[in-house]
């Protein structure tokens, strides 16, 4: 398939298949992984575990 029909069928431009395909082709499936830049992090295990017992917790007398 070339690049604009690989976009069709995932719904994404042309030019970036080129560059996924370019970014492969140069680092290999590495090259193409999620890196989080922007937005809160991800909460993990015992992190997790805190945040629900806050949310559960009685509200306190006048408010937060």
């Amino acid at each position: 398939m070339d690049a604009a029909a690989v976009g069709r069928a995932l719904d994404r431009d042309a030019h970036t298949i080129g560059q996924w395909a370019t970014m492969f082709a140069e680092g290999g499936a590495k090259a193409l992984s999620f890196e989080q830049l922007e937005g809160s992090p991800t909460l993990i295990g015992e992190q997790q575990a805190e945040l629900k017992a806050a949310v559960q917790e009685a509200p306190r007398e006048g408010g937060i």
